[in-house]
């Protein structure tokens, strides 16, 4: 694959040559590095291991290429950006995807394809499917966008905002996404998985969630009572305490009790 400017955040970094772990950070759709905010921080500090969060292509500060504004945009960002990143900086290392929204999806493509290589997947609001709600909730986002309060917002993170969201809320809405899942990569998945959910998600129904339950073997389901699609701080700390516990719990037991 050719050679792509990435903007990339290394978290704890001076872990990187003895951990065997390496959390990867996947924001959602309109998201970028910098509206994670601290919780990569959170997240790795409480683990102590390292972490690595990055601008998907055509967000943030990476570079852009109109040819990913395509059906398999998420499929493409799993199987080409993400090993791209991986063998660019040489992180042979036990991967722990954390993912929101598309960011969910793409870990749990990610985590079908490299069954030896991930350690461990947190889907937060992952899309398994379109569904009407999803649509519903895309366009009410258009109709929040074109009275500049959600531009004002996203401007502040993107280079090409106006571009980045009429790209994504078209493909998304397009007859062609439609018919777009992946239920059937998900029983490939063999690591253990954590899947969040708020019960109010704007954009999706929790039969993404009740989906995910029933076709990957090793998978742990919280659905937040009063959450939306994005969470507020006071959320993001127990999804932190989630992840912790899973982590402990599932994805590395013995070696964490033995080195903590």
């Amino acid at each position: 694959m050719k050679k792509r400017k990435i903007n990339v955040r290394f978290i704890n970094e001076n872990l990187l040559s003895t951990s065997e772990y390496l959390i990867v950070f996947l924001h959602n759709g309109l998201g970028s590095v910098a509206q994670w905010g601290n919780f990569p921080s959170f997240i790795c500090d409480s683990l102590n291991i390292p972490g690595l969060a990055y601008d998907r292509v055509n967000y943030g500060k990476s570079e852009k290429d109109d040819t990913f504004w395509n059906t398999n945009f998420l499929e493409r960002e799993a199987n080409e950006i993400l090993p791209y990143l991986i063998s660019l900086y040489n992180l042979q290392k036990k991967l722990i995807l954390i993912g929101h929204s598309d960011g969910a999806t793409i870990s749990l493509i990610f985590a079908a394809y490299n069954t030896i290589s991930v350690a461990g997947v947190v889907a937060i609001a992952p899309h398994v499917f379109v569904e009407d709600k999803t649509i519903n909730g895309i366009k009410n986002l258009i109709e929040e966008y074109t009275k500049k309060t959600l531009y004002r917002k996203l401007s502040k993170y993107h280079q090409n905002i106006d571009e980045l969201f009429y790209n994504w809320t078209s493909i998304w809405l397009s007859e062609k996404f439609k018919k777009w899942n992946i239920t059937k990569l998900l029983p490939l998945i063999r690591c253990p998985v954590l899947v969040i959910q708020g019960d109010k998600d704007e954009f999706a129904t929790i039969e993404h969630i009740e989906y995910i339950r029933k076709n990957i073997e090793n998978v742990n389901v919280q659905i937040l009572s009063n959450a939306h699609h994005t969470f507020n701080l006071d959320e993001q700390k127990y999804i932190g305490e989630l992840i912790f516990d899973f982590f402990k719990k599932y994805v590395c037991t013995s070696d964490y009790k033995d080195s903590h």
